[in-house]
C-alpha cells in the first residue's frame, strides 16, 4: 500500500509541543529575567536610556523576542489538530472531556508560571481556548447539518453559535480569546480546502504575533501571557 504524504498528526503534535514550550520559557522565564535587569524602570520616552539598556541586555532581549516569534507556531497547529481530532473522533463527547480535563490540569502550572499565584482567574491557559473552540463547531456543525430547518433559522443560529463562543472566550480571558475561537472556526469551515488552511495558519500566526517593543514587554510581566 502506498504511504501518504506529508507530515503525520502525531510530528504535527510534537512540533506544536515544542514551540509552544519555547514560547512559554521565553515568556515566563527570559521576560521576568529582563524585568530584573532594569526594564521595569526604564524610561520610554528615553532614546539614550533604551539604547544603553539594549547594549547590556540585547542578547537576551532578541532570544526572547525569537523564542516569543517560534511560539507563533504552536496555535494555528494546535488549531488544525482540534478540528481533525474533532472530525475523526469515534466519541466528540469523550474527547471534549478529556480537552477540558487537561485544560483543568494545565491551569495550575500555568498560574504559577505567568502570575506566581497557584489559582490566578484574569488569564486562562490556551486549552480552555480549545475546548470552547470544540464546542463551538460541535454546535456549529450540529446546525449545519439540520438541512430541514428554515436556511434563515440555521443561519441565525450560527451567527448566535459563533458570536456566542467568541464571547466566552473573551469574558473568560482565555488566551487568544475571541480571536482563538475565530480561528478554530476558520479551520473547520476550510477543512476540505488544505490550500486556504495554510492560509488560515499564515495569518492566524500573523495576528496572533505580539508586539515586541519594550512598552509591551513590560507589560506582560505585569500579567498572565500565553502561546
Amino acid at each position: 500500500m502506498e504511504k501518504k504524504k506529508g507530515i503525520s498528526g502525531s510530528t504535527l503534535k510534537m512540533i506544536a509541543i515544542v514551540t509552544m514550550l519555547i514560547d512559554h520559557i521565553g515568556a515566563a522565564v527570559l521576560a521576568r529575567l529582563l524585568m530584573v535587569n532594569g526594564l521595569g524602570e526604564l524610561d520610554q520616552t528615553n532614546t539614550d536610556a533604551i539604547m544603553q539598556w539594549l547594549s547590556a541586555n540585547g542578547a537576551l532581549y532578541w532570544m526572547y523576542t525569537v523564542m516569543r516569534m517560534i511560539g507563533r507556531v504552536a496555535f494555528p497547529i494546535f488549531c488544525f489538530l482540534l478540528v481533525e481530532g474533532f472530525l475523526h473522533t469515534h466519541d466528540v463527547k469523550k474527547y471534549a472531556m478529556r480537552l477540558g480535563l487537561f485544560a483543568l490540569l494545565s491551569e495550575i502550572p500555568f498560574d504559577l508560571a505567568f502570575s506566581g499565584k497557584i489559582l490566578e482567574f484574569g488569564y486562562q491557559n490556551v486549552f480552555f481556548t480549545l475546548l470552547i473552540g470544540l464546542l463551538t463547531i460541535m454546535l456549529f456543525d450540529a446546525v449545519v447539518k439540520k438541512q430541514e430547518w428554515h436556511p434563515v433559522l440555521r443561519s441565525a443560529l450560527l451567527v448566535i453559535i459563533t458570536f456566542g463562543g467568541m464571547g466566552a472566550a473573551y469574558l473568560l480571558h482565555t488566551d487568544y480569546d475571541a480571536k482563538g475561537v475565530l480561528a478554530i472556526l476558520v479551520f473547520y469551515m476550510t477543512r476540505q480546502m488544505r490550500g486556504l488552511q495554510i492560509v488560515a495558519a499564515w495569518r492566524s500566526a500573523g495576528n496572533f504575533r505580539r508586539s515586541w517593543r519594550l512598552s509591551r514587554l513590560r507589560s506582560i510581566t505585569g500579567s498572565a501571557d500565553g502561546t
